[in-house]
């Protein structure tokens, strides 16, 4: 997130000089790293959920290969998925924080003359 701000200064001087506000700006940084870090929390429980169900499928075929039961070794309860989800989003949130608060207080000119 902080090198996505020090990417954009121009843009929020942009903003800034179009008459966005300081809360404006820190929603903004806010929001985004909340959506970053909800799309991260997604993408690992498709890959961690995904290839949960792909071993339960070769455990169980190689379980009754010889002879046993099929077996369900990794289980994904949906309060889980969701406790996820809800602590990336918060994790994208707290780490965006301070950038968002550096962009919020950053005035047009020093936008500008920034390198």
């Amino acid at each position: 997130m902080l090198v996505g701000f020090l990417e954009r200064i121009y843009e929020v001087g942009i903003l800034k000089s179009l008459g966005a506000t300081d809360y404006d700006v820190r929603n903004l940084f806010l929001v985004e790293a909340s959506i970053m870090g909800l799309l991260g929390g997604l993408g690992g429980i498709i890959i961690g959920v995904g290839g949960g169900e792909i071993l339960n499928v070769l455990l169980s075929a190689l379980a009754k290969r010889f002879g046993g039961d099929s077996i369900r070794l990794f289980l994904t309860p949906w309060w889980f998925i969701f406790l996820i989800l809800g602590f990336s989003i918060v994790i994208g949130f707290v780490s965006g924080w301070w950038p968002a608060h550096r962009a919020a207080g950053l005035s047009p000119k020093e936008a500008f003359t920034k390198k």
